[in-house]
């Protein structure tokens, strides 16, 4: 059963966020994932959307967690 973790998350301007995204590149492919989708929503431009998907929910869930700080606070960046 593969699994996708949809992320939305702000940002100042849409290359700096591709930019941040891209550097992480090798980070998803050692965490599990299979495939990914980038977009600006379609009402707000300051706003991204991500799409990861992953082979299996374990596998979504455990990247999951590696973007939060032991305190639940999002990892600062966000290894997405």
């Amino acid at each position: 059963m593969t699994a996708t973790l949809h992320i939305e998350h702000e940002i100042t301007e849409y290359a700096t966020g591709k930019q941040a995204f891209d550097c992480f590149a090798d980070v998803r492919d050692q965490q599990g994932v299979t495939a990914r989708r980038i977009r600006l929503d379609e009402v707000n431009d300051r706003h991204i959307v991500i799409d990861l998907d992953f082979e299996s929910t374990a596998s979504a869930h455990a990247f999951a967690r590696s973007c939060t700080t032991a305190s639940g606070e999002p990892s600062t960046p966000p290894p997405w």
